[in-house]
């Protein structure tokens, strides 16, 4: 399935036009010109100029409407403790859902690739910008800050096609196909924040607290632990003579680097959510984290 809008007829914005430019009209013409010394600064201002067609227009779009998210959650926590301790929480799980979910439809020919940069990078930029504002400065959060920040500087420029064009060395269609890959990694976002929920609302084990934390750390292994490692050594690692002839091994770096970071911090973070061990993790324990969940009735000790 193709966007609406590359249909031939009944479509916003015919193919060729500022907001759906045709393919081939926007590459290297435009930036010629920009004789930079990195690939990089020319992958990320050849985005910024080709966003003129569409793109950051799109990104804004999506930053109202996460910032409205976060006005009904502010509004929300005037009303809920459990919201007031992390507002941020809803837009966290729609980012989740629709770029986890979308990846997976691309990626297995439900959907057809045009959709990510037209869909799903603006979407996330959105939400990857506005969480850094409303969670990971208030919260003083600086891991998180480093995650966000590294995503958007990664996969900012797979967007359009004449940034696509220089991080790809070449390819556009491969730097998006990698961008779609490494955003597997959200699917287990979603089943993160349910865990959190229920962690705070529960009072004693539930059998759906033991299949979200099993399909969590199913798709945290296989969509993080194994799949950035993966995406390095099949799908980057082999194209490095193609970032070397175009002088380009900064934007080679950048891609290496950038699933490095993520997968450290996949494992930091799996190791400090299996810190009391696999049945801990699947079983939920009332008394093991009192001071997180109000609802818990611990019985003490005579």
């Amino acid at each position: 399935l193709k966007p609406f809008w590359l249909k031939p007829s009944g479509h916003v914005g015919p193919v060729g036009s500022r907001l759906v430019p045709a393919p081939g009209r926007v590459a290297c013409g435009h930036i010629r010109w920009r004789q930079m010394a990195w690939g990089t600064a020319q992958s990320v201002a050849a985005a910024l100029e080709e966003g003129t067609s569409g793109y950051m227009q799109r990104i804004c779009l999506w930053v109202g409407f996460f910032l409205a998210v976060h006005g009904a959650a502010t509004w929300s926590s005037a009303r809920s403790r459990l919201i007031a301790s992390r507002p941020t929480v809803f837009a966290g799980t729609a980012h989740g859902v629709l770029t986890g979910w979308l990846a997976c439809a691309i990626c297995v020919g439900v959907l057809d690739l045009s959709w990510w940069p037209y869909l799903g990078l603006p979407y996330s930029i959105a939400y990857l910008a506005t969480d850094i504002v409303f969670y990971c400065i208030p919260k003083r959060d600086l891991p998180i800050a480093i995650h966000h920040s590294v995503m958007i500087f990664c996969h900012l420029t797979s967007g359009t096609e004449a940034g696509a064009k220089i991080a790809g060395a070449g390819d556009v269609a491969w730097a998006q196909w990698l961008s779609v890959s490494g955003y597997l990694s959200e699917l287990s976002n979603p089943l993160l924040n349910s865990r959190w929920y229920m962690i705070q609302t529960l009072t004693e084990h539930n059998v759906f607290y033991a299949i979200n934390n099993a399909l969590l750390l199913l798709t945290w292994w296989f969509g993080r632990i194994v799949l950035m490692p993966a995406l390095v050594l099949v799908r980057i690692v082999p194209r490095y003579d193609d970032f070397a002839r175009l002088g380009t091994r900064d934007c080679f770096a950048v891609c290496v680097a950038g699933h490095c970071i993520v997968l450290l911090m996949s494992v930091d973070w799996l190791g400090k959510m299996m810190k009391g061990g696999l049945g801990a993790f699947i079983v939920f324990d009332p008394t093991a984290r009192a001071n997180f969940n109000p609802n818990a009735k611990v019985t003490k000790a005579k």
